[in-house]
């Protein structure tokens, strides 16, 4: 600050000085002022806290007067304004500590909550003294009976305040029953007596009485148990509880003895008075679920050990490799073996014979096959498109078919019986009856008398040059031969290869055949034809294929016709396929019969045998049925492969069906089909040591179950829709003609609707809508969609119980070698013992029970 220049400029610094200086006072005065004032009040409020806390502390000390059963029962409350004033104190004293600085230390000089809390709980310390030192129960234990069986418990946690008459209301209230007529009791006195602690007299009893402690009345040494009975049971309970008293003895000894044997097995508990059961001891987290059902039940059941993200199991690298080798191969088999486009080749016969071509359907009087309805169109047929096509060698079908052989016409006539019902018609009216079906028993066997007419005298004497031979005769009834199959029907389940036959010349053109067919007609294939089959067999040298083909005819006994047919390609030739195929069918020899039959055998069956279980239940466990399946088809079909194949049709002097043959070619391929389908199954089966395909397979046993027992209660609900619709339409409509068709109609109606809706409504009005009704809403819209339901309800139990933890982790790269390689190999390349990455954490159990299907396979822990 530069000095001043004369003595005015410096008198008026000063005076502006003194007028700050005065300002500053001024201010600080009117903040002590202020400081006073609150000091006062806060005097004032100090001083009456401490009152009213003197007030308080009046009040305890009178209280620890009074008789020590009602000063109990005041003793939380005391406990809680103790602790709101010593709040409130200390709260007081930091307010001015803080925010009055010059009143800090006379505060803290007049009151010291230390000393103030320390004097209470000495106070309090002493009136208790004799209380202290007492162990009391803290939890007691209470049956609730009916009927004297210990259904229901619950553990009541109690203190110092709770009185018997609280007690025995609260588990009164819990279990919805009257406290007026139940009875607390207790059965821990030295002689096993049930004793009376609360009941309803007690309610008008003194207030010493009514206020009695339950810590009091247990003692510490005994069991806190009480039990709630109804008054009028309680002379009963006593009893039982007097005759049950020996053997309440003797089973806790025999706790005793398995408890030091450390044998779970024989654990016992006593439930009800004094019967004894086996216990089963639950997680804690389960029986806190006990209160919803479903859930509990579905914890209770449920196994505990957690599906990791991978986990050590009884499958190898090696049983992968060598499934992945089996399955490449019989795919090539397969597909080697079945290379003769089977489809084209029934399907040129099928639209020339069946439904006949240009050629044919421009004559007079043509018939396709699949249109036979009577028998008189029969024999259109037969001398329309099926002589023209087989027998014109410049027809369409002989252009690319070749009929080689012969060709066999076959009927089966019926015996005669006794009319329906065996009512006696009146005179004129009867006549003879013959079974409507042929079998062993009702097929006619007798030779024929056909010479006798003008027209059996032409048909035997035109001789075998003329296309048609006369071995085998007509006349005479021949059993099926062995290469011959039973063809099945619709009138009739299934027809044998026996009959009455006559054989043409496939070579042939076919004029006998036409001459022929008014003695077959009038003569040969009478009212009691049951049916009569065309059989033949055709070459495509093109596709190099052979066709069996089988143009049957049901006849009714009511002269209605319904045609049926088999057509089924075979191949007789050796081709360089087949020596391909036969060449690898030896290295799956190896594989099926080597590792699979002995080693994979002999090395599962030791497992179980360490396990402690029968060295062959390995056979009746999923992956020991699976394997057995796959050993069987495999043999099977090698069986069917090795059989001798039979001669060219060229070169027969005599009739041969082929059928047989054809049909065990089907059935081979279905078989090798079907052992690729298995091991295809096999194969993702494996897929179980990921935790999501873990998952699946889980929610398919889980929900497999369910759909078994829900498909008994579907199965009826089908069953009468099925008798109701055969029971409406079966006379007027095929589809509901036979049961077999009826159920396939229904089955399908799920999915498609009823192809004849408007043909039902006009035949039975009356009973279509409602009919329609009742299977659109009941099985439609309700029953089938719960199957879907029980896969979604399995679905998420399996996310709830089985769903890996954050904690799982993968495996490392030691324990992938330690899996994938042999014991000796992973010695080499590590260092270490097989088996040693296990003790890492990541072992699963492989020592599940076989009797569960989804724990017991090879793919599981």
């Amino acid at each position: 600050m530069p000095p001043p220049q004369n003595d005015e400029e410096a008198l008026e610094e000063t005076r502006a000085e003194i007028m700050t200086l005065q300002n500053e006072y001024k201010n600080k005065k009117e903040e002590l002022e202020i400081k006073e004032r609150q000091r006062q009040q806060a005097r004032v409020e100090l001083e009456r806290r401490l009152e009213k806390l003197q007030l308080r502390q009046l009040d305890v000390e009178l209280q620890n007067k009074k008789p020590t059963i009602v000063a109990d029962a005041d003793e939380e409350l005391s406990r809680v304004e103790q602790a709101r004033a010593e709040y409130m104190m200390e709260s007081l004293h930091d307010i001015l500590h803080s925010r009055v600085a010059l009143l800090g230390a006379e505060a803290s000089k007049r009151h010291d909550p230390n000393q103030e809390r320390e004097r209470l709980q000495k106070d309090t310390k002493d009136a208790k003294s004799g209380e202290d030192n007492i162990k009391r129960h803290e939890s007691v234990l209470i049956s609730y009976y009916v009927n004297l069986a210990e259904d229901y418990k619950v553990v009541y946690r109690v203190d110092r305040t709770t009185t018997l008459e609280q007690l025995h209301r609260d588990a009164c209230s819990y279990w919805g029953c009257s406290h007026r007529d139940y009875v607390l009791c207790m059965t821990t006195t030295p002689e096993g007596e049930a004793k009376p602690l609360w009941e309803p007299s007690h309610e008008q009893a003194s207030a010493a009485d009514r206020y009695e402690k339950v810590q009091v009345v247990l003692d510490p040494a005994e069991k806190a148990q009480l039990h709630l009975v109804h008054k009028d049971d309680l002379e009963k309970f006593r009893t039982a509880r007097e005759m049950n008293k020996d053997q309440e003895a003797k089973i806790l000894e025999g706790l005793q003895a398995a408890n030091k044997a450390n044998d779970p097995n024989t654990i016992k508990t006593l439930k009800g008075p004094g019967f004894a059961t086996n216990e089963v001891i639950a997680e804690p987290y389960v029986e806190a679920c006990s209160v919803w059902p479903g859930l509990h039940t579905l914890l209770r059941n449920y196994k505990t050990q957690a599906h990791r993200d991978q986990k050590w199991t009884r499958l190898g690298l090696s049983d992968i490799i060598f499934l992945l080798t089996l399955l490449a191969l019989s795919i090539v088999c397969h597909s080697l073996r079945n290379n003769y486009h089977s489809f084209e080749l029934r399907n040129g016969a099928y639209e020339a014979l069946v439904n006949g071509t240009v050629e044919t359907r421009g004559t007079s009087g043509f018939m396709a096959f699949t249109d036979i309805k009577l028998k008189d169109q029969v024999w259109a047929w037969l001398d329309g498109v099926a002589r023209t096509e087989i027998f014109n060698s410049s027809s369409t079908l002989r252009r690319f078919y070749t009929p080689v052989g012969f060709v066999r016409l076959r009927q089966q006539l019926a015996k005669t019986t006794s009319c329906a019902g065996g009512r006696n018609l009146p005179t004129g009216w009867s006549r003879t009856c013959y079974h409507t079906e042929v079998n062993g028993d009702t097929q006619d066997m007798e030779t024929l008398q056909l010479n006798g007419t003008a027209l059996g005298q032409a048909f035997f004497a035109a001789a075998s040059s003329s296309g048609r031979f006369s071995i085998p005769d007509p006349q005479v009834w021949h059993s099926e031969g062995s290469n011959t199959v039973s063809l099945y029907g619709y009138m009739q389940n299934s027809y044998d290869g026996s009959g009455y036959s006559i054989v043409y010349n496939a070579s042939s053109d076919g004029q006998q055949l036409h001459a022929d067919l008014a003695f077959i007609q009038q003569e040969w294939c009478i009212d009691t034809a049951r049916m009569l089959v065309l059989e033949l067999t055709l070459a495509n040298h093109n596709l190099g294929g052979y066709l069996s083909a089988s143009f049957m005819l049901e006849i009714a006994p009511a002269g209605a016709v319904k045609p049926n047919l088999d057509l089924k390609g075979f191949s007789i030739y050796k081709s360089w396929r087949d020596d391909v195929a036969q060449g690898f069918d030896v290295t799956r020899w190896v594989l099926v019969v080597g590792y699979m039959l002995l080693w994979r055998f002999t090395m599962r069956s030791r497992q179980k045998v360490l396990l402690g279980k029968k060295r062959f239940s390995y056979l009746i466990s999923p992956s020991g049925i699976a394997d057995i399946i796959l050993v069987g088809l495999f043999v099977a079909s090698q069986i069917y492969h090795l059989k001798e194949r039979p001669a060219a049709p060229e070169t027969r002097t005599a009739f041969f069906s082929y059928e047989s043959y054809a049909q065990e070619k089907e059935v081979v391929a279905i078989l090798d089909a079907t052992f690729i389908l298995v091991c295809c199954i096999r194969l993702a089966s494996f897929g179980r040591i990921n935790p999501s395909v873990y998952r699946y397979v889980k929610v398919v046993s889980r929900s497999t179950y369910a759909i078994i027992i829900y498909c008994l209660m579907f199965g009826m609900v089908m069953c009468g829709v099925m008798a109701l619709a055969h029971a409406v339409w079966s006379p007027y409509l095929e589809t509901f003609s036979t049961y077999t068709m009826t159920i396939s109609a229904v089955v399908l109606s799920i999915y498609h609707p009823f192809t004849e809706v408007m043909e039902m409504y006009n035949l039975s009005p009356a009973w279509t809508l409602p009919f329609l009704v009742y299977v659109v809403i009941c099985i439609g819209m309700f029953m089938v969609h719960v199957f879907l339901a029980i896969i979604i309800h399995a679905y998420w139990e399996v996310e709830l119980l089985e769903r890996e933890g954050k904690h799982d982790k993968s495996w490392s790269v030691d324990q992938w070698l330690d899996w994938a390689l042999w014991g000796f190999v992973y010695t080499k390349i590590t260092g270490r013992k097989p088996g040693s990455s296990r003790m890492r954490g990541q072992v699963s159990a492989e020592e599940d029970s076989d009797s569960d299907s989804s724990s017991d396979s090879d793919e599981e822990r």
